[in-house]
């Protein structure tokens, strides 16, 4: 078990972690960077090749990293494997992933989210997570730049926590800011845009709603 402290300035957070490494846990600190440097730390202090992040407030799915790494093996080609979810707390509802990964789309929105499986290597290769916020987002950019796909699992893989004072609330608020930063980190996905139309081939309305919504 490796822990990593993202600049932890909370007392009883402080005497957790020493209270670990007394247990012989191995812990690694660094200043506050937010998720993507931390989940980022985590990967390149191990050697597992497969990594799944689930954040606190989300559950993991009985049997969903089997599904999604049993989908990998056979694809080695393919980058990642993602599945449907179900939301539940304010609102409950499943949700069902598109079943093909869609690099014009992504440009516009995440329909992933963060629990995918991802291959060590090629996460390295391509920068990791970003240190920003919507890290996932900007990690599937980060795969339309370098041309990466996935494969998809008919699997509900996590349930994500839907609450008032949810992180997203807050980020569908900031799309628009969010949107620029990720132009600016990822400017190749963004300027790929027509012919990453003729790769998805997304109906003649989403190409109308998509670049006016988003």
């Amino acid at each position: 078990v490796l822990v990593v402290d993202d600049g932890s300035t909370d007392p009883d957070s402080l005497r957790a972690l020493e209270q670990l490494k007394a247990d012989g846990v191995r812990v690694l600190h660094q200043p506050n960077l937010g998720p993507g440097p931390a989940r980022l730390a985590g990967a390149h202090a191990t050697t597992a090749p497969l990594l799944f992040p689930l954040d606190a407030d989300d559950t993991l799915q009985p049997g969903a990293l089997t599904a999604l790494a049993d989908a990998l093996e056979p694809h080695p080609q393919a980058a990642f494997a993602w599945g449907d979810y179900e939301e539940f707390g304010d609102k409950h509802e499943r949700y069902r992933a598109p079943r093909s990964f869609l690099p014009w789309s992504t440009i516009y929105l995440n329909l992933y989210f963060s629990p995918i499986l991802v291959r060590r290597d090629v996460l390295l290769s391509v920068g990791g997570w970003p240190p920003t916020r919507y890290e996932d987002w900007g990690l599937l950019l980060a795969f339309v730049e370098h041309g990466l796909s996935g494969v998809y699992v008919e699997h509900v893989t996590f349930r994500r926590r839907i609450t008032g004072g949810r992180r997203l609330s807050a980020d569908r608020r900031e799309h628009a800011r969010v949107y620029g930063d990720l132009s600016r980190r990822y400017p190749r996905a963004f300027a790929e845009r027509g012919r990453l139309a003729r790769i998805e081939r997304p109906p003649p309305w989403k190409r109308v709603v998509y670049p006016l919504l988003y």
